[in-house]
């Protein structure tokens, strides 16, 4: 028994020798994750220092455009898509193998920015069918892609342009190929992946918006209810005039008004609290931008109005114009030409129509 009882002491007691073997391999593998960061923040870098130059170049390479060129364009951007897919399968964990094919697709983007300099010649691009392809690369998991798609549609959707189409009868030509392949759809669920603390991904946000507003132009009616019917935008807009206001809590709000002279840590930070919650939201040009496009589609159709009565988006336009009324009636005069959300209001207010 004291053998069987020393056999089990013994076999109790850990064995130095698994806690150094553990050690290695924690150290290993912290070794491996730092090298996979570095790796990924350089392959980062690397990435915008050549889509900066493909950008300099397609910049620079600009030819005269006619049928044949634009189906040429088209097959060579079919081709680059498909040769990235491929690469990025094939190398999902080595982002430097597939780094050439993604500048490569970058490149073919630019170079159809020379459509919007030839309206003539969407008509016959749209009958490719290129916009599918190119409405697909707003899910690409470079952010870099995505953001060019954007800024590629926006030339294609700009108000003179559109203009022009007119003229030569073929606007609608574009249109309908957007709004039957999803394009709206997608490029508003695109606008949820951008994050505008990146200057340039805020810049996208920008375009999509204008994007949606230049749509709207064109067919305001059947632009609206589609944009209230299959997508979040009109969730989105009332989210993103919001103030941010928080009001303290109420026991900060009662030892703020005491102002007893403490200057224990409690009392210090009750005070911070008070003073922190009460910072408005910045403001910028998307929320500008958000509150126009609001006041746009609510002027649209009556069913974007009753979406807003349906989704309590009164009470978020109340409550975006309500820190210009408090400032009293000079700051509200001078706050009406920074945002539109007192005329979204009072179109929220407006019956619907017969």
């Amino acid at each position: 028994m004291e053998a069987l009882h020393a056999l089990s002491e013994f076999s109790a007691e850990p064995d130095p020798r698994e806690d150094e073997r553990a050690g290695a391999e924690s150290a290993s593998k912290r070794a491996r994750t730092a090298a996979h960061a570095e790796q990924a923040r350089a392959t980062r870098d690397e990435v915008a220092r050549r889509l900066a130059a493909a950008d300099e170049a397609g910049n620079g390479a600009d030819e005269a455009l006619d049928e044949a060129s634009v189906k040429r364009l088209v097959l060579a951007l079919e081709k680059r898509v498909t040769e990235n897919v491929r690469m990025r399968a094939k190398f999902a964990t080595e982002p430097n193998r597939f780094l050439k094919s993604e500048i490569e697709l970058f490149a073919e983007l630019k170079k159809l920015h020379a459509l919007a300099t030839s309206p003539a010649l969407i008509p016959p691009f749209v009958r490719t069918g290129a916009l599918t392809t190119i409405l697909s690369l707003l899910a690409h998991e470079n952010t870099d892609i995505s953001v060019e798609v954007i800024d590629l549609l926006s030339e294609l959707t700009d108000a003179d342009l559109l203009v022009e189409l007119r003229e030569l009868a073929a606007a609608n030509t574009l249109i309908a190929a957007l709004l039957e392949s999803g394009g709206v759809e997608t490029i508003v669920e695109h606008i949820s992946r951008l994050d505008e603390a990146d200057a340039d991904e805020a810049e996208a946000v920008h375009k999509s918006l204008l994007i949606v507003e230049n749509l709207l132009e064109a067919q305001p009616a059947r632009v609206a209810e589609l944009l209230v019917g299959k997508t979040a935008l009109l969730p989105w807009l009332l989210q993103r005039i919001k103030v941010w206001r928080r009001r303290a809590p109420r026991f900060a709000r009662a030892h703020a008004r005491a102002r007893a002279p403490c200057s224990c840590p409690t009392s210090r930070l009750l005070r911070a609290h008070a003073h922190a919650v009460r910072q408005p939201r910045a403001f910028d040009a998307n929320k500008l931008y958000a509150s126009e496009l609001l006041s746009i589609l609510l002027q649209a159709s009556s069913v974007v109005r009753e979406q807003l009565g349906a989704a309590d988006g009164m009470e978020a336009l109340l409550l975006a114009v309500a820190p210009f009324k408090r400032k009293g009636a000079g700051l509200a005069r001078r706050c009406r030409a920074r945002t539109p959300s007192p005329s979204a209001a009072r179109l929220a207010r407006a019956s619907p129509d017969p």
